[in-house]
């Protein structure tokens, strides 16, 4: 199911039947290698990203992935990323908040 802010409560939207689905457009990929300018990264050296959507992409040797932030330069939404096994796991977000628990996320915080 979809749920949107623009439609009513989770309740209301729960027992809605839906239309035809919506198709996904194809996914277009761009293999260029696209070098950031000086002035787009605020300071920051030139990266070098593959597959770049403007917001960040692969390091050109495809170990990372590269967000391009800063004061006049945000990401369309919150980016964060929850990388966890069954014990100890972290979370952290393109604003650079982040926080480090054991065995349970929100009773057994490491860090605030």
């Amino acid at each position: 199911m979809i749920f949107t802010d623009k439609e009513g409560s989770f309740a209301e939207q729960a027992g809605k039947e839906r239309g035809a689905e919506m198709p996904v457009p194809l996914l277009q990929i761009n293999t260029l290698l696209i070098s950031r300018k000086e002035e787009d990264t605020a300071g920051s050296p030139v990266v070098e990203t593959l597959y770049d959507n403007s917001f960040g992409g692969f390091s050109a040797d495809g170990k990372e992935y590269i967000i391009t932030v800063g004061p006049d330069r945000r990401t369309p939404a919150p980016w964060s990323n929850v990388i966890a096994n069954p014990t100890f796991g972290t979370v952290i977000s393109e604003s650079g908040s982040s926080y480090t628990w054991c065995e349970n996320a929100h009773e057994y915080r490491l860090t605030p």
